[in-house]
């Protein structure tokens, strides 16, 4: 080989070498890996791929703990189930408890670790008082998958609107219940509020499902039309911020309305108060109040 060839070899070495050296630590194909610690000064524990093995020498009528810490450095959540792979007992040495993030766990269930968490893992071994000492073998296998798709909720109202009467210079109009609830999925946390001087709700927060007392008061007011819109606000949902329109009509005085439909027609009798008597015949009557 020439002197030239070797230097070019030397060269390459020393920029492949500097390459690895620039790849940030912990930056691997799999965003799950496993840190795996022992109670045991006795274990010899390895973490290969997808899964924890554990060599361990146990005796009769004692318990093992065998603890690994499941990592998620990715920015999104990882659902992870773990199962027994191979496990080589001696008689009368078995599985005990099983935790996963303090929790009891059952083979194959999922476990949800969230972005940048970690999740703490204990599988205890237990050797009856009647099994011969000897070294265990166990096998625990990490399936991870995708993380789980986002869940948003929706801001669920009823009714869409609200319509409220009223007599100038009389009592406030009955209150009125909006129902509010999470149609979509995860946590609704909302909030209510509204933009006049003489609409109140009850309460204003709330979270998933709940109902809001709205309440108008005419104190001072005159006879008129008046409206006002409800914003129902949650970090999140789907459909942030919903609106209720709300009217409110303040009358002089009231109407006696009587009606009868014959052939699909409608006759309205209406009278003020000792006026006279009025009559129309219509197929389609609009009015304020609902018939």
């Amino acid at each position: 080989m020439s002197t030239v060839r070797v230097a070019s070899f030397l060269f390459a070495a020393v920029i492949l070498i500097l390459a690895m050296a620039l790849v940030p630590a912990g930056v691997a194909s799999a965003s799950v890996f496993t840190q795996v610690t022992s109670t045991s000064q006795v274990v010899e524990p390895l973490s290969v791929g997808n899964q924890v093995n554990f060599e361990e020498q146990i005796w009769p009528c004692e318990s093992t703990i065998l603890t690994f810490d499941i990592i998620n450095e990715a920015p999104v959540p990882y659902g992870v189930r773990l199962t027994p792979g191979e496990c080589t007992f001696p008689e009368g040495v078995g599985f005990g408890d099983v935790l996963v993030g303090g929790e009891p766990y059952t083979w194959g269930d999922t476990v949800v670790i969230p972005a940048y968490g970690t999740v703490s893992c204990s599988i205890e071994i237990v050797a009856a008082c009647d099994a011969a000492p000897g070294k265990i073998w166990v096998t625990i296998n990490i399936e991870k998958f995708a993380p789980p798709p986002p869940e948003y909720p929706t801001i669920g109202i009823s009714p869409p609107s609200f319509s409220f009467f009223a007599l100038e210079g009389g009592d406030n109009p009955s209150d009125q219940t909006l129902s509010i609830w999470n149609s979509g999925g995860g946590t609704l946390e909302w909030t209510v509020s509204d933009d006049a001087d003489w609409l109140t709700l009850s309460p204003t927060s709330g979270t998933d499902s709940g109902e809001v007392t709205v309440s108008v008061d005419i104190t001072g007011m005159s006879a008129g039309d008046y409206d006002a819109t409800i914003t129902i606000s949650a970090p999140g949902a789907t459909n942030t911020p919903a609106t209720v329109p709300v009217s409110l009509s303040i009358l002089l005085e009231w109407w006696e309305i009587d009606y009868e439909a014959v052939g699909g027609y409608i006759t309205i009798y209406t009278s003020v108060d000792g006026g006279i008597p009025y009559r129309e015949t219509s197929s389609a009557v609009e009015s304020g109040c609902e018939l």
